[in-house]
C-alpha cells in the first residue's frame, strides 16, 4: 500500500484539521498506539505529545508542513477532503504565503482576517455537517 494512502486513511480516521485562533494550520492525529503516530512523524514531521488525561498520545504538525502533508495525501483522503481542501484554499490567499512558506509573520489587515474567519468557520461548520450513511 502506497504510505500517502495509508496516511490520509489514518488522518480520515482519527485525524483532525483545524484553523486555530492564532490563525494557524494545524494537522494532528490522537491515538493510544504509538506505532502509527511514529510513522506519520516519519512520513511528514512534526511532533508526538502525550494527552495526558486520556492516556493518548497526539502527533501534531503546524503551518508549511501540515501543507505539504495534506497536498501529499489529498488525493486519497475522503471524509476530510472538503476540509482539506478548505484549508489548502485558506494556505493559499496572497496574505497567508509569505507567513506559510517562510515561516515569517506580518500583522494581517482588518480584510484580511475577515477573510480568515470565514475560512475558519468554514472549516469548523464541516466538522459538523455529516450525515451518516448505511447501505
Amino acid at each position: 500500500m502506497n504510505d500517502s494512502a495509508w496516511a490520509a486513511g489514518f488522518v480520515d480516521g482519527e485525524g483532525c484539521i483545524s484553523l486555530t485562533s492564532h490563525r494557524t494550520l494545524v494537522l494532528r492525529v490522537s491515538q493510544k498506539d504509538l506505532r502509527p503516530l511514529r510513522k506519520l512523524k516519519e512520513m511528514f514531521g512534526g511532533s508526538i505529545r502525550p494527552q495526558k488525561p486520556t492516556g493518548c498520545a497526539q502527533w501534531y504538525l503546524s503551518s508549511a508542513y501540515a501543507v505539504a502533508a495534506i497536498q501529499q495525501m489529498l488525493p486519497f483522503l475522503i471524509l476530510k477532503r472538503e476540509q482539506a481542501d478548505v484549508a489548502l484554499l485558506w494556505a493559499s490567499q496572497p496574505w497567508r504565503q509569505v507567513g506559510i512558506l517562510r515561516g515569517k509573520r506580518r500583522r494581517l489587515t482588518q480584510e484580511e482576517k475577515d477573510s480568515d474567519d470565514i475560512f475558519i468557520d468554514r472549516l469548523s461548520s464541516l466538522k459538523r455537517d455529516y450525515d451518516v450513511y448505511y447501505e
